[in-house]
């Protein structure tokens, strides 16, 4: 009977699986109560009673400087830096810079502010020849304020960085200050050289007495080539003056030309036949010229032209009048063709005031009808008659001038013919005496020209003779005085390039010792410089969107979790308890 009621082990699995469920089942509204109650506790909690937390991150970097010097000290230990970084004085400056104050109004003590600092070092490779790794310093604040945590840590790496510039600045201030004394008192000494060597300089002048040695030395070059050419020039110009006097003595009697026209000179029978000529040709033209006036000869001819020319204007007048009038008389003959001789006028007897005076309307109106007609003579063709006449006398009368002129045009035209005739021939004949006569002229002009010029260039030469002589003695006192002046010049000039080389060459010496006490100067602060620089800012912080203090989303999915398995183990363990008071 016991084997029986046993059951098999997968039906006692399967009964106790189904009544578990039936369990949960059965304390649902348990578990979905705890669950609901557990997690709007949990979110009102992490809402309203739980202050969020932030944290602000600036990130620095310590590295060496990149470049090294003589005068380069080692890189601090990293917890030196750390050390630095956590000193009281950073915090109370930080504190005092931003004015921070609590809630109630008092301010921040040292150890408030260090509860929300907390510094991590890090390292950081850097790629550069020697693969080094370098410290990396994040500070981190946290607070309740995302700004005040942002502002904090920057202000925080900023104190840093300044306190470890000054710490950096003092390792080299020793070494610095011997340089920069030694610098100070060597350009000092510079100063000192270099006035000496400007006072020198300013007082001797050396380019400016060079400049004047060598112009002195080119003006003495070119006195010197004058004085050649001047010679040269004097030895021509006396050869010159000896020529010249020779050929006068050819052409000279007593110091008195032989070609003179008052005298008869027989020795040179070339130069008195040429004088000769010249003086008959004279009187030849001027016996011509008495006896035969070519002036009234030409005012002659010019009056006949001027007569000659009048008839014929005269003649052209009088041939233009008659043509008008052959032209006017065509025109009148034609009106008096188209003109009658006498009118006739027609009027009417109701127009005469006599019947309009005796007769009434009736009477009048008959009358209307008869007319009277009367002839007069035509005074337009009258006076056309007597104007055709007129101009027909006129007509025939002036051929007859025109006749006239014409005869007495060719009358005088054959009289200044002949004028003409005459005046061309006498003008040939004093044309060939004037010719004759410009020639022995330019004979006897050519000898007198030759004369005058020999006197010309005797009188040119002595002056030319005098003053190169005269400018000669000039450039040779020139000469000497330059020679003597540029001798003194030139032995101030070197005493001077003696001194000067002196003065130069200790300012050179000072300056080498300038330069490079100026190079172990400027390595210094170099030095100096890359020290304060040790320090970096690799990111500044920013405020931070997101609390690290509370996570109010996983708080409620923790609490609902923990709510179902409380809710699971309570229905569980009710009914456990149920079970064994029933048994």
């Amino acid at each position: 009977m016991n084997k029986n009621k046993e059951p098999y082990p997968n039906e006692y699995e399967e009964v106790d699986l189904r009544e578990l469920i039936m369990t949960l089942w059965n304390g649902k509204w348990i578990i979905i109560s705890l669950f609901i109650v557990a997690v709007f506790v949990t979110a009102f909690y992490s809402m309203f009673m739980i202050e969020p937390t932030y944290e602000g991150k600036a990130s620095l970097l310590i590295m060496p400087p990149t470049y090294t010097t003589s005068l380069d000290v080692s890189t601090l230990p990293v917890n030196t830096y750390e050390n630095i970084a956590l000193t009281d004085t950073i915090k109370q400056d930080i504190i005092n810079e931003l004015d921070l104050t609590k809630s109630d109004g008092s301010s921040y003590t040292v150890e408030n502010l260090e509860n929300m600092m907390v510094l991590e070092v890090k390292t950081r490779e850097i790629e550069d020849d020697s693969e080094n790794k370098y410290p990396f310093l994040v500070m981190k604040v946290r607070s309740s304020d995302p700004k005040l945590s942002s502002k904090i840590a920057n202000t925080w790496a900023n104190k840093f960085m300044k306190t470890s510039k000054e710490i950096r600045k003092g390792e080299v201030q020793e070494v610095t200050g011997v340089i920069i004394e030694q610098f100070e008192d060597t350009d000092k000494k510079l100063s000192i050289a270099r006035e000496e060597l400007k006072d020198f300089e300013k007082e001797n002048r050396l380019s400016l007495k060079n400049s004047k040695l060598e112009i002195m030395t080119d003006k003495l070059s070119d006195y010197e080539d004058k004085l050649i050419t001047l010679k040269t020039n004097l030895g021509s110009e006396k050869n010159k003056y000896k020529d010249i006097l020779a050929q006068l003595d050819k052409l000279e009697k007593d110091g008195e030309w032989k070609g003179e026209l008052s005298k008869n000179n027989l020795e040179n029978k070339e130069l008195m036949t040429n004088t000769s000529n010249y003086l008959l040709m004279q009187e030849r033209l001027l016996e011509f010229r008495k006896n035969n006036n070519l002036d009234i000869l030409s005012q002659e001819i010019d009056t006949k032209e001027l007569l000659i020319k009048k008839y014929q204007e005269n003649q052209a007048e009088i041939e233009d009048e008659l043509n008008n009038l052959i032209n006017e008389n065509k025109e009148i003959n034609n009106l008096l063709e188209a003109e009658d001789s006498r009118w006739k006028l027609k009027r009417s007897l109701s127009n005469n005031a006599f019947w309009n005076n005796i007769l009434d309307e009736e009477q009048i109106e008959i009358l209307k009808d008869l007319t009277l007609t009367d002839e007069i003579v035509n005074p337009i063709f009258q006076n056309l008659k007597t104007k055709y006449s007129n101009s027909k006398i006129s007509i025939e009368s002036i051929p007859v001038q025109i006749q006239y002129y014409e005869r007495k045009i060719k009358e005088e035209k054959e009289k200044l013919d002949n004028l003409k005739s005459e005046l061309v021939e006498k003008e040939q004949k004093e044309e060939k005496l004037v010719s004759d006569l410009n020639n022995y002229k330019k004979i006897y002009d050519n000898e007198a020209s030759i004369y005058r010029s020999l006197i010309a260039d005797k009188l040119e030469s002595e002056m030319k003779i005098d003053s190169l002589t005269a400018q000669i003695d000039f450039y040779d006192s020139k000469v000497d005085e330059l020679e003597s002046d540029i001798k003194l010049l030139q032995d101030e000039i070197w005493e001077a390039e003696i001194r000067k080389k002196e003065l130069s060459q200790r300012v050179t010496d000072i300056q080498n010792t300038y330069i490079r006490l100026s190079e172990k100067v400027e390595e210094a602060r170099l030095t100096e410089a890359q020290r304060t620089s040790d320090v970096k800012f690799i990111a500044r912080a920013v405020p931070p969107n997101q609390s690290i203090g509370s996570n109010t989303k996983l708080n409620i999915v923790i609490a609902g979790v923990l709510a179902l398995m409380l809710g699971v183990f309570i229905v569980a363990f009710k009914n456990m308890m149920a079970t064994d008071e029933v048994n």
